[in-house]
C-alpha cells in the first residue's frame, strides 16, 4: 500500500508547498482539490497553474494520487454529467494525476427505480471510455453509501471506474463495515483513512487509531484480499479548524501506517 494525504489537512498552504510537505513527511503522494473554494486549482483551469503543480510533483518525486473533484452524478442528464467528468479527466491527464474523485447524488427514486443505477453507470461509462485515468466515486453521508456505490461500479463494467472507499462514512451511515470491505475487494481503487467518533449527530475527527472506525479489522481484510492501492489520510482541518495542524497530524499518520505498509 502507498499513502497520501488530502490538502484538506493543509488549509492556508499553497499547493506547491503542500507537495513539498508530502515529501518532507514521507508520503508517496498527495490528493489535490479542484475547487473555487480554497482549492489548489479551479475549473476552468489555468494553464500556468497546471504546469506549476506538475513541475512541483516531478521535482519532489511525489505522485498526485487523486484530484478531489466536486462534481456529482445523479443520472439526471447522462451527456452533461459525462462531459463534466471528461473535463476533469483531461485536467488529471495534464497534471499527471492517477485518478479523480467524484460524488454520487442520491435521487429520491434511487431505491425504487433500477433504471437510475443504469443511468448513473452510463454517464460514468461514457466518460471512462475517453481516458485511462481512474474515476472513483466516494461513498458519502447524504449521498450514496458504499454498498450503493458498489452497485453502480458493477453496472458500469469498466476497469477504470472504482469505489473511493471511505469507511468513516460507513460508520456514520450505519453500514456493516467488515461486510462492505469484503464486498469492495477488487472494486475499490483507493481508500480514505479518517478515524472519527459519531455521537449525537456529530462526526468528530480523531487522531489515527483513536476513534470508532474498526481499522485493524479493515486492514486485515484488505491485506488478506490482496489490496495494494492507495490509502489517503483525510484530516479535515479545512472544515474543522479546531483540529490539530498538519505539523502534528501528517507525521502521526505516517507513523501509524508503519504497522500496515
Amino acid at each position: 500500500m502507498k499513502i497520501s494525504f488530502t490538502t484538506l489537512a493543509t488549509p492556508g498552504v499553497s499547493g506547491t508547498d503542500a507537495i513539498k510537505l508530502a515529501r518532507q513527511y514521507g508520503y508517496d503522494g498527495i490528493d489535490l482539490r479542484v475547487s473555487a473554494h480554497k482549492g489548489e486549482i479551479e475549473m476552468p483551469c489555468d494553464a500556468g497553474r497546471v504546469r506549476e503543480l506538475r513541475a512541483a510533483l516531478d521535482a519532489e518525486g511525489v505522485a498526485c494520487a487523486s484530484l478531489m473533484c466536486y462534481n456529482k452524478v445523479a443520472g439526471a442528464d447522462v451527456t452533461q454529467e459525462a462531459d463534466e467528468i471528461k473535463r476533469h479527466l483531461e485536467l488529471a491527464e495534464r497534471i499527471g494525476s492517477l485518478s479523480i474523485r467524484i460524488f454520487m447524488e442520491k435521487p429520491a427514486d434511487f431505491a425504487d427505480n433500477p433504471e437510475r443505477v443504469s443511468l448513473m453507470a452510463e454517464a460514468l461509462r461514457v466518460a471512462a471510455d475517453t481516458s485511462p485515468i481512474l474515476i472513483q466515486m466516494q461513498n458519502h453521508g447524504g449521498q450514496l453509501n458504499a454498498a450503493e456505490c458498489l452497485r453502480v461500479v458493477r453496472e458500469t463494467e469498466r476497469d477504470n471506474v472504482k469505489l473511493f472507499y471511505s469507511p468513516d462514512h460507513c460508520l456514520a451511515m450505519g453500514e456493516d463495515i467488515p461486510a462492505v470491505t469484503r464486498g469492495a475487494l477488487g472494486l475499490m481503487g483507493h481508500m480514505y483513512y479518517a478515524d472519527v467518533i459519531v455521537s449525537g449527530g456529530r462526526f468528530d475527527g480523531q487522531m489515527p487509531g483513536e476513534g470508532e472506525v474498526p481499522w485493524p479489522e479493515i486492514f486485515g481484510i484488505l491485506k488478506s484480499g490482496g489490496f495494494d492501492g492507495w490509502v489517503s489520510f483525510k484530516w479535515e482541518k479545512m472544515w474543522h479548524p479546531e483540529l490539530a495542524g498538519h505539523e502534528e497530524s501528517l507525521p502521526r499518520f505516517v507513523s501509524y501506517m508503519k504497522q500496515y505498509v
